[in-house]
């Protein structure tokens, strides 16, 4: 059967993409969409229900699985919204995403090579002069602890690769700027496209003055002093600024979620949960996506880990998690071991 949602996906795929969620755009897909029926209505003059089901691959939806109805409503409300003032024949009734193999990013695909990021963490492009590049990789160092990733171009360019495309891939795909506003930052034609580039994509630019007083669009936001400062303080500072900013917030909130969820040992599960329980004030919808999840990881049963989660629930209203019962391994009676 021809897929009767057909003529308005291109347009879905730019709305999405439009809603800060490029990767998610790139496989709204004819090839990876399938429309189902559901029923039929025989009220004004007929209408015809379905369902839309679009395939990502098994990565991508380990990813976003944490907010999984969060993205289905997107999708459906740019459904919608592509067939304002359409036949009412046909309506969509629900989106689903699905894990699959065989999903294909689509020919128009938004995203450019995003491979200099790890996988699953916030992306922070840090701005910086040459001789500030020691001061980048230690911020960068220290904000891997809190699940963020940092760019910073001098060492995270591969010799192999044409550099400019680099530093414009890592800008298209980062979710925020570090700018560290040392002496002659202002001279720099790079460092003030860098910044520019972030603001038109109405990113927040976190400054941090090095003996610079923030100047132009990016003096309305306060600055990050660095004076007397340890590297750990600057870097905190930053992590601060993530975590309270409105730009910033829920996108960070979402990404340690899926952090925590999709942590691979008992030390990273213990790392970000302690990070995600120092967090001030975080609204509910994100511990109750935190405690729907978190049996699916069986990592997160263990008893340490248990012991930081469930006061957060407990303070969230929710039912605590039982701790993992230690299994004991039966002692054989009665056999006659050889010597």
């Amino acid at each position: 059967m021809d897929n009767p949602f057909k003529e308005y996906i291109e347009t879905v795929q730019e709305l999405v993409a439009l809603e800060e969620k490029s990767e998610l755009a790139s496989y709204i897909s004819e090839s990876n969409i399938e429309a189902v029926f559901v029923r039929y209505d025989n009220w004004n003059g007929g209408t015809e229900f379905y369902d839309i089901a679009i395939s990502v691959p098994i990565k991508v939806f380990a990813r976003i699985r944490s907010k999984i109805s969060d993205e289905e409503q997107t999708i459906r409300n740019a459904f919608n919204d592509a067939m304002h003032g359409a036949n009412d024949s046909v309506r969509l009734n629900e989106v689903k995403i699905v894990p699959s193999k065989s999903a294909s990013v689509s020919n128009i695909s938004i995203t450019d090579d995003e491979s200099m990021w790890k996988y699953n963490y916030y992306r922070l492009f840090i701005s910086h002069l040459t001789k500030d590049k020691i001061r980048a990789s230690y911020i960068k160092e220290i904000l891997l602890r809190y699940g963020i990733d940092c760019f910073v171009a001098h060492e995270d360019i591969s010799p192999s690769k044409e550099w400019q495309t680099v530093i414009e891939n890592a800008l298209s795909s980062t979710d925020a700027l570090c700018a560290i506003l040392s002496p002659n930052f202002i001279k720099s034609q790079w460092c003030d496209q860098e910044v520019g580039f972030a603001l038109g994509r109405r990113k927040l630019v976190i400054p941090i003055s090095c003996g610079v007083i923030p100047y132009g669009f990016i003096g309305k936001w306060q600055a990050i002093k660095s004076d007397g400062k340890s590297r750990n303080q600057v870097a905190n500072d930053v992590f601060k600024a993530i975590c309270t900013n409105e730009i910033t917030r829920s996108g960070y909130l979402e990404k340690l979620l899926n952090l925590i969820v999709g942590a691979k040992s008992k030390d990273e599960a213990l790392q970000f949960l302690n990070v995600f329980k120092d967090i001030n004030e975080v609204e509910k919808r994100y511990v109750d996506i935190l405690y729907s999840h978190y049996a699916d990881n069986h990592i997160l049963m263990e008893n340490e880990c248990v012991k930081i989660a469930n006061p957060i629930f407990e303070q969230n209203g929710l039912e605590t998690i039982k701790k993992k019962s230690p299994i004991e391994t039966p002692v054989p009676q009665n056999i006659d071991l050889p010597f």
